[in-house]
């Protein structure tokens, strides 16, 4: 598809299966590197093995050390998930009209900075 997201990297929670794949694929082909995560060992690596540029982890998104540990391994192996800007540019997009259909419990943007 594109490249706008090259050099990027994303945590994809719920990733295995329905709107999260989904989300997956999109980033991959628009040329992120996509860390796939879900509670199922079999199912994440069922979907990563489905695109490339993509990379399979568990992850419990209620247990907070699990999420954490997930930050920190994905830290190490590349550096980093975002920088200052880039977060901004999260912020400003879900303040604008088009995040409107953007809804739920928690919508984590902290770019992997643990505060």
């Amino acid at each position: 598809m594109g490249d706008r997201l090259k050099d990027k990297v994303a945590i994809i929670t719920g990733a295995a299966k329905g709107i999260g794949f989904a989300t997956a694929q999109r980033f991959a082909k628009e040329g992120a590197k996509v860390i796939i995560t879900d509670m199922n060992l079999e199912a994440v690596n069922g979907a990563a093995a489905q695109m490339t540029n993509a990379e399979a982890f568990v992850m419990n998104v209620t247990d907070r050390a699990s999420i954490q540990a997930e930050v920190d391994q994905v830290m190490q192996m590349h550096g980093r998930l975002g920088t200052p800007e880039e977060m901004a540019n999260v912020y400003l997009f879900l303040a604008s009209d088009e995040a409107s259909y953007v809804n739920g419990v928690a919508l984590e943007a902290s770019g992997g900075i643990s505060l």
